[in-house]
């Protein structure tokens, strides 16, 4: 079974949680659930209230700690942040990660390409 990590944002996790358990129930995955802890909400920094970098290093560092095999993202500093780290990124696709690349990136167009990847052969 593979261990995948899947950024969600707070709102669509709470709303997802049935479909991922399904998902991950189909295709013979394990979706560790960590919430992030407060220190990385830094409503200060300028992009807004998304501090980039301390995700990456928060990310990494979890899914080094939980051992995932792959994670599931749309940052591009955090998606090169995992792959750097060597765990296997399936990017979603947008404007603002189109020049992300990386052996260990695979760009993904959503949830159905991602499912069809994960399949069994």
């Amino acid at each position: 079974m593979s261990r995948i990590g899947i950024d969600l944002d707070d709102v669509i996790a709470v709303c997802a949680v049935p479909y991922l358990r399904k998902f991950a129930e189909e295709f013979g995955v394990e979706l560790p659930v960590h919430l992030k802890p407060t220190g990385d909400y830094r409503p200060d920094y300028p992009r807004g209230r998304y501090d980039a970098q301390g995700s990456a290093q928060y990310k990494t560092r979890l899914a080094q700690d939980l051992r995932l095999d792959a994670f599931c993202e749309d940052d591009d500093l955090i998606s090169r942040s995992l792959a750097e780290a060597g765990i296997r990124v399936f990017l979603f696709d947008h404007p603002w990660n189109r020049d992300v690349e990386h052996p260990l990136i695979t760009r993904v167009s959503g949830w159905s390409e991602l499912a069809d990847r994960l399949a069994p052969p």
